[in-house]
């Protein structure tokens, strides 16, 4: 992969280089879901009686053998929501009708056509990365339907492909790694090295933590890239010799899953827990790293809209309500699955019980602010994406488990750095297909 022959304090765009290895899903309709017979046209014979007519949710969900859980929880927060409110939104009763699709913009298309075009449902809501909503904008737009698109908010939604139909509720992973880069100088150092995977949760949130550090003073020594199909033969021991070369404040690693839990076990076996500070996205911490990786004794800084350590009432109400369905403590894409229920039910008791006017629904949202779990929620008309505060929660072991302390509430929005703006607009190079979510 390339990169510029100076001091690597400068991650050009178009360094990176495209590629199309994701290994894909198997495209299955989810079993356990209650489905609605086929209708010719929305709305049902209850409207006849008097009765609010039912409302019925499509969704749209990865089929990912990388992650399953991802979808696992979302519907399952979803689902905790819809049994607390007894199965109603807005005095509607919800029947769900759910499609999987496989990688590729192209099965999303083909099993969104089938939700809106076949089964006719009122609005449509998944787990649908930027790359993939940006392929469905004329679906949507064409059948006039609503779309309430859940993701990690790996990639910045560019202008060209914003659309009134679709709204954005996401992890905001990119703006939470320019939170993150903007603390840490302040508070981990002013030098780093920047570690990620070439296959690691969309380019924009790599760059974007380079971007927030560089704006507060930060100095990027290097930016080292593994995992690259170019250089099979690079070992993960070289990026460490490198580290303890140029002997940096801190460390910055974008991992996940096996990859996260293999950097952290070598973080701690080079001897640099201790002397080097470490942060990094917020899947260096989620599931197989936070178990696999409790030889790491470093304190591991990341950053998130949302930490189970908040204390208010709706995430209280949230937790309980999760852990009563599931049996299991929720993570952030329960949370995900939880609040989409939550803002598909605020949207309808404000448009009077109907999404078909997304004009209404975008005045009402960019009127709004929404109290979930996470915090207050605020809507942004320009990308048609909600967001909220953000969280710095390091991760510190205790004995053999990993516990998080959360130190720092940041604002969402990274406004106040131009440079930002070009990724709303600029050519698109790279990986950007965030894979936690194909």
């Amino acid at each position: 992969m390339r990169r510029r022959r100076n001091n690597g304090s400068e991650l050009n765009r178009r360094d990176f280089i495209r590629t199309a290895g994701l290994a894909a899903g198997v495209s299955t309709l989810l079993p356990i879901l209650p489905v609605f017979a086929h209708t010719s046209q929305k709305g049902s014979s209850s409207t006849l009686t008097g009765k609010k007519p039912e409302l019925r949710i499509g969704l749209l969900m990865p089929a990912s053998l990388l992650y399953p859980d991802i979808s696992n929880n979302w519907l399952a927060g979803m689902q905790a929501y819809l049994q607390q409110a007894g199965n109603h939104l807005a005095g509607r009763r919800v029947q769900l009708r759910a499609q999987s699709f496989a990688f590729g913009p192209y099965s999303a298309l083909k099993s969104a056509r089938t939700l809106v075009e076949e089964d006719r449902v009122d609005l449509v809501t998944g787990i649908i990365g930027t790359a993939v909503s940006a392929n469905l904008c004329q679906l949507f737009k064409k059948n006039r339907t609503i779309l309430f698109a859940s993701h990690v908010g790996a990639n910045v939604i560019q202008n060209h492909d914003h659309s009134p139909y679709i709204v954005h509720n996401s992890l905001n992973l990119w703006e939470a790694n320019w939170a993150l880069g903007n603390w840490a100088p302040h508070r981990l150092g002013k030098t780093a090295v920047s570690v990620s995977s070439f296959y690691e949760s969309g380019y924009d949130a790599v760059y974007a933590f380079q971007l927030g550090y560089e704006h507060a003073g930060g100095h990027i020594a290097h930016n080292i890239v593994t995992h690259n199909p170019a250089q099979k033969d690079m070992k993960m021991s070289v990026v460490f010799e490198k580290i303890m070369e140029l002997q940096p404040d801190m460390v910055f690693a974008s991992y996940s899953g096996k990859e996260a839990a293999e950097f952290l076990s070598l973080f701690n076996r080079f001897g640099l827990a201790g002397k080097v500070h470490l942060a990094g996205s917020a899947f260096l911490t989620h599931y197989a790293a936070i178990s696999s990786a409790t030889t790491c004794t470093a304190e591991i800084s990341t950053c998130l809209p949302w930490t189970n350590l908040l204390e208010n009432a709706a995430n209280s109400k949230f937790k309980k309500a999760y852990t009563q369905h599931t049996g299991s403590q929720p993570d952030t894409f329960a949370l995900l699955g939880y609040e989409t229920a939550q803002l598909i039910e605020f949207a309808l008791e404000q448009s009077e019980h109907s999404l078909t006017n997304h004009h209404v629904l975008l005045d009402i949202l960019s009127r709004a602010k929404i109290d979930t779990p996470r915090g207050r929620l605020q809507f942004e008309k320009q990308t048609g994406l909600l967001t909220g505060p953000l969280y710095i929660t390091p991760a510190i072991e205790q004995g053999n488990v990993k516990k998080n302390e959360m130190i720092a509430v940041l604002p969402g929005g990274p406004g106040q750095d131009p440079k930002t703006q070009t990724l709303r607009s600029g050519i698109k190079t790279g990986w950007l297909n965030p894979y936690l979510c194909a």
